[in-house]
């Protein structure tokens, strides 16, 4: 994971896929307003969806072991 530290109107840059995330505002409770701006082809979805969308699929999810992989003894 890449951690930045960023300040309101500040932008962060993902070349490869044409992307540009804005930082918008900081809360007083430190929430981030942030917003994207790329191509149409670029989806761009909240974590929990794109898990959601993998497992019906059946498909492995990026981050997570798999279960059968895990040694119970350990």
């Amino acid at each position: 994971m890449l951690r930045l530290r960023r300040q309101i109107g500040e932008v962060i840059v993902i070349p490869s896929i044409d992307c540009e995330i804005h930082v918008l505002d900081v809360d007083d409770d430190g929430v981030v307003e942030i917003g994207f701006d790329a191509d149409r082809g670029v989806e761009i979805v909240r974590r929990e969806v794109y898990v959601a969308r993998r497992r019906a699929q059946g498909r492995r999810i990026t981050g997570e072991r798999d279960a059968a992989a895990v040694d119970p003894e350990t």
